[in-house]
């Protein structure tokens, strides 16, 4: 089962993405972490896209992660938020995420993550993908 620290080092985590502080995201995880979204099914490591995650919080204003609700659940964490901000252009993104989070000594190992991307275009455009 999930611990309360484990709930702690996910929030510290979020926290860390959403000012974009490269060296706490990877404090959190493991080196062979793994990023599985719904939208594609495919297994990335975490390593090959915290540079793009890096850049969301750069490319718009109030980037955030907010409305969490994390829960301990068996090997790990079911995480709900939301993910907020503005693009320069003044488009604003508001997108659902529910996360279940697989934990390994302390560390986030797996997050499989489920979204609908069409919530986040405007933070794609404004990152240029």
């Amino acid at each position: 089962m999930g611990s309360d620290n484990d709930v702690k080092l996910a929030h510290d985590f979020f926290d860390a993405l959403g000012r974009g502080d490269r060296e706490a995201v990877l404090h959190g995880v493991t080196g062979d972490a793994v990023l599985w979204q719904n939208f594609d099914s495919c297994e990335k490591r975490f390593a090959d896209r915290v540079d793009g995650l890096m850049r969301a919080s750069e490319v718009t204003d109030g980037f955030r992660y907010s409305d969490r609700q994390y829960l301990p659940i068996p090997e790990g964490l079911l995480l709900q938020h939301r993910l907020q901000g503005s693009t320069p252009n003044g488009e604003n993104f508001d997108a659902a995420i529910m996360v279940r989070v697989y934990m390994r000594d302390g560390r986030m190992a797996r997050f499989e993550e489920y979204f609908d991307q069409q919530t986040l275009a405007p933070l794609y455009r404004a990152m240029g993908k």
